[in-house]
């Protein structure tokens, strides 16, 4: 029977930042899986899947900055998260990692991915915006009164890129060569899930999955999203719904 080790959070200390992160599994295990969460959430609303995974995979969630217990930042971007989760893969020595990333997560996954290296070889992407402008612009909703817990910063820093992604972004899909998985909400999520599809068809080596679940795909029908990731895991693809 696998023993499962879920250490307690703890810290990791970057040139900069540190971030938080929460672990799962067999440190010892090959091929760890790395979650990163959607913005405004942090590496704790992974742990009802995480746990489940956690029974074949070492499993490693990040409180991206600004996040959980990471360091509020000065200034947010998709390319210093990416630059983070790049740093975290060293410092960690993580080698023949999938990113499991969700909205803000797939965003920060695919742009680490664009930019090479070997440490990540597949790619999950749920409910993660296509980089191409939004249009029209959203809008950031207006802070709260109390404190929202993590840094309201982040907000405008990200919409504003999200808005207006980086101009070479969509054609550098073609760029990513591994394995990656595309996980689309349906017809209640808020991504444009066509554009979504369409990123799909962008990447070499992406398969595309739809689960009617809105955008939360992992909380709202953890045994599908479950279902597809083990799949994918194992045979590197998956029936196209």
């Amino acid at each position: 029977m696998r023993i499962l080790d879920q250490m307690a959070p703890r810290t990791i200390d970057l040139e900069g930042v540190r971030l938080g992160l929460r672990c799962w599994g067999d440190e010892h295990d090959d091929a760890p899986l790395l979650l990163l969460h959607s913005l405004g959430e942090e590496s704790s609303s992974w742990e009802p899947i995480a746990e489940e995974l956690a029974t074949t995979h070492r499993v490693v969630a990040l409180d991206l900055r600004g996040h959980g217990d990471s360091d509020r930042a000065p200034s947010y971007s998709l390319e210093l998260m990416r630059d983070d989760i790049r740093a975290v893969m060293d410092r960690l020595d993580l080698r023949d990692v999938c990113i499991i990333g969700h909205s803000l997560g797939g965003m920060v996954g695919y742009l680490v991915a664009m930019s090479g290296g070997t440490r990540l070889t597949r790619l999950v992407l749920e409910e993660a915006p296509p980089p191409l402008p939004s249009i029209p612009a959203r809008e950031p909703p207006p802070a709260p009164e109390g404190d929202p817990g993590f840094d309201w910063k982040a907000v405008a820093d990200l919409y504003a890129q999200r808005n207006n992604p980086g101009p070479t972004w969509w054609n550098e899909l073609e760029q990513i060569e591994i394995p990656v998985l595309v996980v689309a909400g349906g017809p209640s999520s808020h991504i444009d899930q066509p554009k979504t599809q369409e990123m799909a068809t962008r990447m070499p080596k992406a398969r595309y999955v739809s689960i009617d679940a809105g955008h939360d795909v992992h909380t709202r029908k953890p045994r599908e999203f479950v279902a597809v990731i083990e799949d994918f895991l194992s045979t590197g693809t998956t029936t196209t719904r």
